[in-house]
């Protein structure tokens, strides 16, 4: 922990001698009545620590007998960032938490009859009392302009 001296390029943190009253309310948390301020990173790195010792068994998450996961993006979209997004975020579920990861692109072709096919067979493998589900998509939604519709689902 720092001493309540310096400013924070991580957060922000305004030590108290160097506030005014507008900086009170404009900061993302008043830290005015603590003596001591924990640094974004040492936090992160502490929070990550006690998790590790007090869940050291990650393979199903606690109350679930399986978890499964979609992850689902526009095949023209899957380029540069998004890639290596979608990349790593399927390695975390499945290497870290030991999750079952389906991977689906959404062809440019019928895209509607194609996730539906998708989700519908991801359901029929996993969609047992008992397991969670999680479905991750990385692309746009707009509002569908009739009334009660489903929004258009669209890459960019």
């Amino acid at each position: 922990m720092e001493a309540n001296n310096s400013y924070c390029s991580t957060c922000g943190y305004l030590p108290p001698q160097w506030r005014t009253d507008s900086d009170a309310s404009s900061g993302t948390h008043d830290t005015s009545v603590s003596s001591y301020h924990i640094p974004l990173p040492a936090w992160l790195e502490d929070l990550d620590q006690a998790v590790k010792s007090s869940w050291s068994t990650r393979s199903i998450a606690v109350g679930y007998s399986e978890v499964a996961v979609l992850m689902i993006c526009w095949e023209e979209a899957y380029e540069g960032a998004l890639k290596t997004e979608f990349s790593r975020l399927g390695s975390v579920f499945q290497d870290v938490y030991n999750y079952s990861v389906s991977r689906f692109m959404i062809p440019s072709a019928d895209p509607d009859r194609a996730m539906s096919k998708r989700v519908n067979q991801f359901l029929d493998e996993y969609g047992r009392h008992g397991n969670l589900l999680i479905v991750y998509y990385t692309g746009h939604a707009r509002r569908n302009t009739s009334w009660g519709a489903l929004p258009i689902w669209q890459p960019r």
